[in-house]
């Protein structure tokens, strides 16, 4: 509790990122080296990278916390599918 009001109660929100298709190739082999990032209010999380694939699947689950949920009537979400030789992230 907090100054004598109700208590605080913290919500998350999962993102189930689950595969892309027909990326267009970034190595000149055809291939590409596939990430995705997703951005929700003002946290980033992104996926582990799939090499050499420009159909890639990560069926991961990516967790963001949701600081207010109360006050939470529409948040953007943005899901960005990225590809090349190096991952800004890790």
């Amino acid at each position: 509790m907090t100054d004598g009001g109700p208590p605080l109660i913290a919500r998350r929100l999962a993102v189930e990122v689950v595969d892309a298709f027909d990326l267009m190739p970034k190595d000149g082999l055809g291939t590409s080296n596939a990430y995705a990032v997703v951005d929700f209010d003002e946290q980033r999380k992104c996926t582990r990278t799939v090499p050499r694939d420009i159909n890639p699947q990560w069926h991961e689950r990516l967790m963001f916390v949701v600081p207010n949920p109360a006050a939470m009537h529409a948040y953007e979400c943005l899901l960005f599918i990225r590809s090349g030789s190096l991952h800004p992230l890790r």
